[in-house]
């Protein structure tokens, strides 16, 4: 990646509130998918590995873990 490129990652979040998402794409999930999964992301630890590795982060789309949901618009560019 060229310095000052962006990466954007999505994957499973542990802490959305549906039951029957988190059945769908946890560890040994029922979902398509789920059962190549090693982990069930959260923000926190997602942000924490992320920022080890060296990048800086910014959070666009999370689920917290009081359930509530936290997103910043954001666009392909950037701006």
């Amino acid at each position: 990646m060229a310095k000052g490129g962006r990466l954007r990652i999505a994957v499973p979040d542990g802490n959305n509130p549906d039951k029957e998402y988190i059945e769908w794409v946890r560890v040994g999930g029922t979902g398509i998918g789920a059962d190549d999964h090693k982990i069930l992301y959260t923000y926190d630890v997602m942000k924490a590995r992320t920022e080890k590795a060296g990048f800086r982060v910014e959070l666009l789309e999370y689920w917290d873990e009081n359930g509530k949901f936290n997103y910043t618009d954001w666009t392909l560019d950037g701006a």
